[in-house]
């Protein structure tokens, strides 16, 4: 299991994307949630919430951000 969180700008604010994937060798084991959030540390939370919910210690960041 693999948590992802990619944080994007948007015109509304910062857009989080959180993947899920069962098997990294499969794409379609994947699913994915989008979110709203106000700051960097907020995505980061819920990241590792999920992570934690799915048993894991880590998740995995892709920042395209510009600060």
């Amino acid at each position: 299991m693999i948590v992802r969180l990619i944080i994007q700008d948007t015109d509304a604010g910062l857009r989080a994307t959180l993947y899920t994937q069962t098997d990294p060798g499969e794409v379609e084991s994947k699913s994915s949630e989008d979110f709203l959030v106000k700051t960097k540390a907020d995505a980061r939370k819920m990241a590792s919430a999920l992570a934690r919910q799915h048993g894991l210690k880590t998740y995995r960041v892709l920042d395209k951000t510009l600060n």
